[in-house]
């Protein structure tokens, strides 16, 4: 859980960062969602989660200002003061829902990026030697890698051959 709640604050402050980039501040949550993301580690960490959790950490800083804001409003009118909430729940949707999305694919990118095997096999050594994995644990989650290595390559190698070629393989 504290691995979570990391990577959430490293992609929380990008989130807070990249908000303040002129032209891309709309996609800040994207960018923070997909640091996040990038920095799960599959298969027991989903990216989306990482995604929406650094969106919601990055939208508690507005907790204060609406509270502020809706009791100013409040003496204007209910209406107002409903408003004032009501853009405040749509902001915080609107940036847990893109950072979830910025998630999801950062954690994808990890997943289809051949050369980072060797990193996703590292980091398995690791937690076996740290006693985070059983050996058991530990053969299953290089098998997933290495038939991910395989598939990867596999697709590599047929994206590759020309026409003539797959049609003799199919042959």
């Amino acid at each position: 859980m504290s691995g979570l709640l990391r990577r959430a604050g490293i992609g929380a402050a990008t989130i807070v960062g990249v908000a303040f980039v002129p032209f891309l501040g709309p996609f800040a949550p994207l960018v923070g969602g997909g640091v996040a993301g990038r920095l799960s580690e599959p298969p027991e960490d989903s990216g989306a989660v990482a995604g929406v959790t650094a969106g919601l950490f990055a939208s508690v800083g507005v907790v204060p200002l609406v509270l502020a804001g809706s009791a100013l409003a409040a003496t204007v009118s209910n209406l107002a003061a409903a408003l004032v909430v009501s853009a405040a729940v749509t902001m915080t949707v609107y940036v847990a829902g893109l950072a979830a999305v910025g998630g999801y694919l950062g954690a994808r990118s990890v997943q289809n990026d051949p050369g980072s095997g060797r990193e996703q096999i590292d980091r398995l050594r690791q937690q076996y030697v740290d006693g985070a994995l059983t050996e058991l644990e530990f053969e299953r989650r290089l098998e997933e890698v290495l038939a991910r290595q395989d598939r990867t390559r596999a697709e590599s190698a047929s994206e590759r051959q020309t026409e003539p070629e797959r049609a003799e393989s199919r042959r």
